[in-house]
């Protein structure tokens, strides 16, 4: 056992825990409202294979409590493509973009430019689900081109952006925010 004292002012305070319960449950609500928000006609209109969205969470992220809204659910490593917002508790709230390498060697043309454009990071390592080694341990890179797209498919089998979203206090100003990175993104690629 690594520890050998029991933190008793922890323990003891309720409030500490209540807190943290009234704000996973904000972020639950925020995203069942945004998910709500995208009926599944839409999101087959933009992406036909998607299987729609799903709000989930848990408490062992990297020791820490997390929140997810995972929007079209198609973790195919060919073909599948996703977009998830990450709330990470103690490390950020993320929009992660995964694309499956065969879409995105399909799409490679049509270019991933707005990506970049607007400070998208690209995931590098053996998962795209490795969050703590993109975001705490550098496992990603910050593109000025698609030059080396293709080079990247080649190496990881996968293409997975990023980019930190700036948390507000004010809920319904940080879902407009979040909905607004997910209309951006469906704007940059339609297929």
């Amino acid at each position: 056992m690594a520890e050998s004292t029991l933190n008793l002012d922890l323990i003891s305070n309720p409030q500490i825990f209540i807190e943290i319960h009234n704000t996973k449950k904000l972020f639950v609500n925020l995203f069942t409202d945004l998910a709500n928000e995208l009926e599944n006609e839409y999101l087959t209109s933009i992406y036909k294979a998607s299987k729609g969205v799903k709000v989930s969470q848990g408490n062992e992220l990297a020791k820490c409590p997390y929140q997810v809204l995972d929007i079209f659910r198609n973790f195919d490593k060919d073909n599948g493509h996703n977009i998830r917002i990450l709330n990470w508790w103690g490390h950020g709230l993320f929009v992660f973009v995964y694309f499956g390498k065969e879409l995105a060697l399909d799409n490679i043309t049509q270019g991933f430019s707005p990506f970049i454009k607007e400070g998208y990071i690209l995931a590098k390592g053996k998962s795209p689900w490795d969050y703590q080694g993109i975001v705490e341990d550098g496992f990603a890179q910050q593109l000025t081109n698609e030059q080396s797209l293709a080079l990247h498919l080649e190496k990881y089998h996968y293409l997975q952006w990023f980019k930190n979203i700036p948390l507000e206090t004010d809920m319904f100003e940080l879902q407009m925010i979040i909905l607004s990175h997910v209309r951006q993104i469906f704007n940059f690629h339609r297929f």
